[in-house]
């Protein structure tokens, strides 16, 4: 779903808001509606909790489940973009019996004490990191013991038809560009050294776009290699040909993992 803090090559892309924006767009319009309230379900919240969102982007999890929070929960919104954290704590102004702390701060080193939350999420965004397993560890240096730290991560057939798409017209791999930093197996090998208790919990989904604006304007958004501005009216007419071919839709099969990690108290 929605992409992070993040570092390196793709940094430029979440300097401002505009591109994360485009991608929320495309899930939001044609994927399952309730993915936002199955992962608060996932959380199991209680009143008082103390929680840390790690890449919290434009904050658009909590402002789509405010009404549905538990009392007296203190949210800390934390993303390396300063734009991504004044968009995320302007959605929550207002919202009342919660507290809500914006923090610019990098996932690899987080500026908390050791066993500060009661829960942590980093939802899709530990493969933007420059070492992804560093941002594992600090989950679990911030989680109080009893506590959960949940990872939402793509499996290697996640929007295999977009990264197809791509491939096809500027060359690039056939794979979600996701999983080959840092894949769903990779992360749970990575709980499972910094946890007692991993589970892993799938968010059953596929996207059946009836418009090939939505999905140009989503390619548009990607990080794309050098020279792809050169290609686009070749990007939009691959785009139209495979509507073509699905009947006037283009279904994009996606394939995400919430890991929780736990330790007993």
């Amino acid at each position: 779903m929605r992409p992070h803090a993040i570092s390196g090559e793709s940094e430029e892309q979440y300097v401002q808001t505009d591109k994360l924006r485009a991608r929320i767009s495309l899930h939001a319009k044609f994927g399952r509606p309730d993915w936002y309230p199955w992962l608060l379900s996932q959380m199991d919240l209680k009143p008082g909790a103390i929680v840390a969102d790690v890449g919290c982007g434009i904050g658009s999890l909590w402002a789509a489940v405010s009404g549905r929070l538990p009392p007296s929960i203190v949210l800390h919104l934390v993303d390396r973009s300063p734009a991504m954290v004044a968009a995320a704590t302007a959605q929550l102004e207002g919202l009342k019996e919660v507290g809500v702390r914006g923090i610019v701060a990098d996932a690899c080193a987080l500026p908390f004490e050791e066993a500060m939350f009661d829960t942590s999420i980093a939802i899709h965004m530990l493969y933007h990191l420059p070492d992804p397993e560093q941002g594992v560890r600090e989950l679990r240096r911030t989680m109080k013991p009893g506590g959960r730290a949940l990872a939402a991560l793509n499996g290697d057939g996640n929007m295999r038809e977009i990264a197809e798409l791509i491939a096809s017209v500027l060359g690039r791999s056939d794979r979600d560009p996701s999983t080959e930093k840092f894949s769903v197996e990779q992360g749970e090998q990575a709980f499972g050294r910094h946890f007692t208790h991993v589970a892993v919990a799938r968010f059953e989904d596929e996207l059946v776009c009836d418009d090939p604006v939505d999905v140009y304007a989503y390619v548009a958004s990607l990080p794309l290699p050098p020279g792809a501005g050169d290609r686009m009216g070749d990007m939009r007419r691959a785009i139209d040909r495979a509507f073509a071919a699905g009947g006037g839709v283009f279904r994009i099969r996606k394939d995400m993992r919430l890991l929780v990690g736990s330790v007993s108290p």
